[in-house]
């Protein structure tokens, strides 16, 4: 396949891809249908009717494609509801941060509330429309090291601060 038209089929939507894979099969049955089945009848059987050969090979043909469609519609599915599963944890884990926040003394307080949002702005206004055309965008890894390294550069001064810590409980 060359570059453009990987390009072409990576920048398509669901729908326009639904179609142009439709459109792509039914012609090749097509041509199928008008030209290789009457080159097969004539070779199989000469002169004689009988559409046996023709009729079991698109049985068989029409079978393996069903069962590549179901495949593929079962890891379609598998692989949406792992997606799910991964940004309802990821969205979990920062509501939890979010109010694990209010446990710290202001200015961190407001600072790593801050953060969070801003990371969670970045991650829906940037990084998943990047996903969609198929680019991997380093931002968000970024503003989760900031996080990080305020969050490892606090020196909690009470035990429930110290308890807050990620890193003392093992998180």
């Amino acid at each position: 396949m060359s570059s453009w038209f990987g390009a072409w089929l990576e920048g398509l939507s669901a729908w326009p891809l639904f179609l142009f894979i439709c459109a792509f099969f039914i012609a090749v049955t097509w041509i199928g249908i008008v030209a290789v089945h009457p080159f097969l009848r004539r070779m199989i059987h000469g002169d004689e009717p009988s559409n046996e050969v023709i009729i079991h090979s698109a049985g068989v043909f029409g079978m393996s494609y069903a069962v590549l469609l179901g495949l593929l519609s079962i890891a379609t599915f598998d692989s949406t509801r792992s997606l799910v599963n991964t940004v309802a944890s990821e969205s979990s884990d920062l509501s939890t941060l979010y109010r694990t926040a209010d446990g710290y003394p202001e200015p961190l307080r407001g600072e790593l509330k801050g953060l969070l949002q801003d990371y969670t702005r970045y991650v829906i206004d940037k990084d998943w429309p990047a996903h969609r055309r198929g680019l991997v965008l380093q931002g968000g890894e970024h503003r989760l090291q900031v996080l990080r390294q305020t969050l490892f550069a606090y020196e909690p001064t009470t035990k429930t601060l110290v308890e807050l810590q990620p890193w003392a409980s093992g998180c």
